[in-house]
C-alpha cells in the first residue's frame, strides 16, 4: 500500500513501531449523549502528543486534557501510528514500517546486485550500484582465470584491467556492509561476473520485491534470461544454458569458453526483437508502479503478443493500459 506524510497506518494496540513511522497521542472527546438520544455527535479527536524516534516530538509537548463535558461524555486517550514518509507499507507480524520511494539503493547482505566499474585500484574495483556510496569489489572476491585456486599477488594486481576495467558491468552479491555503510560485495559463482552481449534498463529498487532468484529463463518460448538486481539494475540477454551441457559437471573453462561465444556472437533479428520487448514490458510496470518479478513482466509480455503490438507500439498511452491490466495481481505472487 502506497501512504502519504501524516496518513494514519492504524489505530489498532499491539503495533511495533518499524522505520518510517512515528507514533501519535491522541485524545478521543467523547459526546455522545447520556440521555441516549438518537442523534449522537461525532467524537472529536485532538492530538496532544507526538512521538517521533520514542521521543516527544518539538512544540508537540503534553497538554492537560481536556475536563468531562457537561453531559458526561469522558476523555479517552488512544494511540495511532502515522507514516513519516512517502513510500510502501511492510508488515511483518506486529511490526510495521514504511519503506521510502528513493531512487538510491540500500543494500542488504545477500542481495543480487549489477554495477558499473568506474574506478581500478591496486587490489579492488569500485563499483556504481545506485547507491550513495560506491561498492567495492576485492580481488580476492572473484575467479581467477581459469578457475585457479591460489594466493593472489602482484602480478594479478597488474592484470586487474584484463578481467574489468572501467565501463564495464558486473553482476555480484553483497557480502558484507562495513559499520560506516561501504557495500563489500563477492563475485566468485560461475553465475556472477562480467556482463556483456545484453541490454540494461533500471527502474526504482522499491519495486524489485526480494525473492528466490533473481536470476531466471523468462519463458521456454522466450530464451531471454533476466538478472533483476535488487538495485534495480536489470540485465537482459539471451539464454545462455550453463547447465544442461550433457555433461554431469562443467567446469569452470567450459563456462568461460560459453561465456565468450555468447560475447563475440551477434544476436539475430528475432532475438533482438524479443530483448527489446521485455525492456518495454519492464517500462510498463515501471510506469504502472507494479512490482517487478517474473510473474508481472511475463503478463506484460504475452499481453503485447496476445494484442498484437509491435515493440513501438506498446508504449502508447493506451496499450500500456491494456498490457499492464492483471499486473497487480500478479505482484502479489512471490517467485
Amino acid at each position: 500500500m502506497l501512504v502519504v506524510p501524516g496518513q494514519v497506518l492504524t489505530t489498532e494496540s499491539g503495533f511495533l513501531r518499524g522505520h518510517g513511522t512515528y507514533v501519535e497521542i491522541v485524545d478521543i472527546l467523547d459526546s455522545t449523549d447520556v440521555g441516549g438520544g438518537d442523534d449522537q455527535a461525532e467524537p472529536e479527536i485532538e492530538v496532544t502528543n507526538m512521538m517521533i524516534d520514542g521521543e516527544g516530538g518539538e512544540g508537540c509537548e503534553d497538554k492537560p486534557p481536556p475536563p468531562p463535558n457537561e453531559e458526561g461524555g469522558g476523555v479517552k486517550t488512544t494511540q495511532r501510528l502515522v507514516s513519516s514518509l512517502l513510500g510502501l507499507v511492510h508488515r511483518v507480524n506486529a511490526l510495521i514500517s514504511v519503506h521510502p520511494l528513493s531512487p538510491l539503493y540500500t543494500a542488504s547482505t545477500g542481495d543480487l546486485i549489477v554495477g558499473r566499474i568506474v574506478s581500478v585500484q591496486s587490489n579492488r574495483w569500485q563499483l556504481s550500484v545506485g547507491s550513495n556510496k560506491l561498492a567495492n569489489l576485492m580481488l580476492s572476491s572473484v575467479n581467477l582465470p581459469n578457475g585457479d585456486q591460489r594466493m593472489r599477488n602482484k602480478e594479478d594486481s597488474l592484470a586487474m584491467r584484463s578481467l574489468f576495467k572501467e565501463g564495464d558491468l558486473v553482476s555480484g552479491e553483497v557480502q558484507q556492509i562495513s559499520s560506516d555503510g561501504n557495500i563489500n560485495m563477492h563475485a566468485r559463482s560461475s553465475r556472477y561476473g562480467l556482463l556483456q552481449n545484453g541490454l540494461l534498463t533500471t527502474l526504482p529498487p522499491c519495486l524489485v520485491k526480494r525473492s528466490k532468484s533473481h536470476n531466471f529463463l523468462l519463458d521456454s518460448n522466450t530464451p531471454i534470461d533476466v538478472l533483476l538486481g535488487c538495485n534495480g539494475w536489470c540485465w537482459l540477454q539471451r539464454h545462455v544454458d550453463l547447465e544442461n551441457r550433457g555433461v554431469e559437471v562443467i567446469t569452470v573453462e567450459e563456462i568461460e569458453g560459453v561465456k565468450k561465444v555468447h560475447a563475440e556472437k551477434e544476436c539475430d533479428e528475432e532475438v533482438k526483437e524479443d530483448l527489446v520487448r521485455v525492456k518495454n514490458a519492464i517500462e510498463i510496470l515501471k510506469i504502472c508502479f507494479r512490482y517487478v518479478n517474473k510473474s508481472t513482466i511475463t503478463v506484460v509480455y504475452k499481453k503485447s503478443i496476445e494484442l498484437g503490438l509491435t515493440v513501438e507500439q506498446m508504449m502508447t498511452g493506451e496499450n500500456i493500459l491494456e498490457c499492464s491490466a492483471g499486473t497487480r495481481e500478479a505482484g502479489a505472487k512471490i517467485m
